[in-house]
């Protein structure tokens, strides 16, 4: 039985290794063309990537421990943001840009 269990564990491993090693090439190509001066912009559909690699290879890889790592700093970014969210205070950030009538720009 211990043989068995090493092996399914060994291919869960190179599954994972199989996700992994496209996921780094892309992101390598994606920082080589977005440093500066950036050519390409990382938006929504990277992200949306990466998470859902992430998501894939932690549950796949039965690496669930390892995951939780990575959400660390996304609560810790919540509970930061927690302020902004309920109009606590305000944040700049997110305004829209008005119509400067004399200059015909948006500020």
């Amino acid at each position: 039985k211990q043989w068995y269990q090493r092996r399914v564990r060994g291919a869960e491993h190179m599954f994972c290794l199989y996700l992994v090693c496209p996921f780094i090439g892309v992101s390598t190509a994606l920082l080589y063309y977005n440093w500066y001066p950036s050519e390409v912009f990382v938006g929504d559909t990277y992200c949306y990537f990466a998470g859902m690699t992430f998501a894939v290879l932690g549950i796949l890889g039965h690496f669930s421990k390892t995951m939780i790592l990575f959400f660390i700093p996304q609560i810790f970014n919540f509970l930061l943001s927690i302020p902004q969210l309920f109009h606590i205070i305000p944040c700049p950030r997110h305004r829209l840009p008005r119509l400067h009538p004399e200059k015909d720009v948006l500020t």
